[in-house]
């Protein structure tokens, strides 16, 4: 989320796929760099607590966040599109 309270749901570009494209992005790119670095177990560990400290603590937050803000509008779009892809 940015620093700015949001007031408008943007379902629309990306986010008609993925709910979060910014950790999406970051989670490819360290795809990349573990194919980059000889896809060793550090790297992939990396990878790996990336995801599950986005998803378990980052994006649960923001979501709840955003339920709160946007309420059915913000359900229906969870029914519809994806946290990752």
């Amino acid at each position: 989320m940015t620093f700015d309270e949001p007031n408008k749901l943007v379902v629309e570009g990306v986010f008609r796929y993925t709910r979060n494209p910014m950790y999406l992005g970051f989670v490819i790119s360290l795809l990349g760099l573990f194919l980059l670095l000889g896809a060793n177990e550090l790297s992939l560990g990396v990878v790996v607590l990336f995801v599950l400290v986005s998803d378990r603590w980052y994006i649960r937050f923001e979501e709840r966040m955003m339920f709160e803000k946007f309420r059915e509008q913000y359900q229906a779009y969870c029914r519809n599109v994806r946290r990752w892809m």
